[in-house]
């Protein structure tokens, strides 16, 4: 769902924190989805209340010079004026009800439901639907419906510097929509795998989230007196300006932090910032309460396309020398895999082909399980699984990078749920990485795992060296096995 989240207000914050302090105008310093079948959202009807009517008109107004401001940041004119409205929480329920129907009451997500849980990337008893509705509720702030060609707000109480931030990113996502295909693919899911389908919302909130950071640090700045005049100066063109180039580089360290940023941090920050975002976003700590029990996967797909998304972003327009011509190609030719989005600079290169797999042999152990639909999770699937696992985020990352392919089936026999998954490495080095911090997984997220005495040697030997090791836990049975660029896992049958 195209639906702007607090942690993209956080986000607003830290740049906020980042560019008000010592920039000068020669030199800044800087930081949603229906389906065809799906029924437009209702805006709040027409009322008669005069502040009503004036507040509504005010946020009409405000959209049209922030079209006129994206226009220039981004070098694309909008094609024409997006509606914008206020919407009540409880046509946005109705809106996400619809949205859920979609997301988890198909026999295709039943499908990816059950993956999840027989790969392990959710625990087997978690409510997939009722565990993501309450938090989409308590974070949203505003979203873009491409099927109305919409900007709707509905948190209460939003105003000002933020509010109008809020509608940078999301009237990036109306250029986006008027300018490409993709938000009708990523509206109607068509996307072959969940890897394929991670990617593209990469690029489309980490795209928009760059903008409206950008769009942000440029009025921000006016406000304490930095930039008056500046904004003019910085609009998209294919020979990038001297101001142009300060003015993007100046946001690297902002975007970088943003990136950087764990689950720890965003759950735990500093008090001074805590404070302020408490101060300019209402409502922001109750809706940390939400975050900090949602599954691991669904804070990480809904988070991590616009922070490390809009880190791809940048550095797709830092590659391109400041020019969007990359971006541009990329959002009508987009990237297949999140290794490319979360690695920008293999896109355009032979590193981001990946192999075709096919699935782990499970014969010995499936008989009498009934077998889902395969899917590709990516570099990013492996990342959520270490994660889920009890492996820190930084050494998650590092330990997935080296992806080269990767083949998931689950497996279902009455309430219970196995997995099988077979991964690709580009060299024997990342695959024997992957193997040592299976050693780890399975002793902190595999209770009772028991194996052949030397099986943590077996799992360390020298890259080249093919093996195999059976194991039970306290779910069942599994197995790994291996060649120098191939490892395949099986576990709860």
């Amino acid at each position: 769902m195209l639906v702007g989240n607090n942690l993209s207000l956080f986000g607003m914050i830290l740049y906020l924190a980042g560019c008000s302090g010592d920039q000068t105008a020669d030199e800044p310093s800087a930081n949603e989805v229906a389906t065809e079948d799906v029924q437009p959202p209702e805006p709040r009807p027409p009322s008669d209340n005069v502040a009503d009517k004036n507040k509504q008109l005010d946020l009409q107004k405000e959209a049209l010079k922030i079209q006129k401001d994206l226009e220039c940041l981004r070098g694309r004119p909008f094609l024409s004026d997006p509606s914008v409205a206020f919407q009540s929480m409880s046509d946005f329920k109705k809106f996400i009800d619809k949205e859920f129907e979609k997301e988890f009451r198909t026999e295709k997500s039943r499908q990816f439901g059950y993956l999840l849980k027989g790969i392990r990337l959710v625990d087997k008893n978690v409510d997939l639907e009722g565990s993501l509705a309450q938090a989409v509720l308590d974070q949203a702030a505003a979203y873009y419906d491409p099927v109305t060609n919409g900007f709707y707000v509905v948190a209460e109480g939003l105003s000002g510097m933020m509010l109008s931030s809020v509608m940078a990113h999301e009237l990036q996502h109306a250029l986006q929509d008027q300018h490409t295909s993709l938000l009708e693919s990523y509206s109607a899911e068509h996307f072959g795998s969940f890897d394929e389908e991670m990617a593209a919302r990469f690029l489309v909130e980490g795209e928009a989230t760059l903008v409206g950071n950008a769009w942000l640090v440029l009025h921000a700045g006016s406000l304490f007196g930095f930039m008056s005049g500046f904004q003019d100066s910085i609009c998209a063109s294919d020979k990038p300006t001297p101001q142009v180039e300060i003015f993007w580089e100046s946001l690297e360290p902002v975007v970088n932090d943003f990136a950087s940023m764990t689950r720890d941090d965003v759950l735990n920050p500093n008090p001074l910032l805590l404070m302020l975002t408490n101060f300019l976003v209402p409502g922001y700590s109750a809706s940390q309460e939400s975050l900090k029990s949602l599954p691991m996967f669904h804070y990480y797909t809904l988070n991590l396309p616009y922070s490390k998304g809009e880190r791809t972003a940048y550095g797709l327009l830092r590659k391109a020398k400041w020019n969007w011509r990359t971006l541009n190609r990329l959002f009508k030719n987009p990237p297949k895999t999140t290794e490319a989005v979360l690695h920008p600079e293999i896109i355009d290169t032979p590193q981001q082909e990946f192999r075709t797999l096919s699935p782990v042999d499970v014969a010995s152990l499936s008989a009498g399980w009934a077998q889902g639909e395969s899917n590709r999770m990516g570099e990013l699937g492996l990342f959520l699984w270490l994660v889920n696992h009890n492996i820190s985020e930084n050494v998650a990352f590092l330990t997935a990078e080296g992806w080269n392919g990767d083949i998931a089936i689950a497996y279902k026999k009455n309430d219970k749920y196995a997995g099988s998954w077979k991964i690709a490495w580009d060299t024997p080095n990342q695959a024997q990485r992957f193997r040592k911090r299976l050693i780890e997984v399975f002793n902190l997220g595999f209770k009772g795992f028991t194996a052949q005495p030397n099986w943590q040697d077996m799992l360390t030997d020298s890259p080249s060296q093919n093996g195999s090791l059976s194991f039970t836990y306290d779910d069942g049975r599994g197995f790994v096995q291996w060649t120098e660029d191939e490892i395949s896992l099986a576990w709860g049958f």
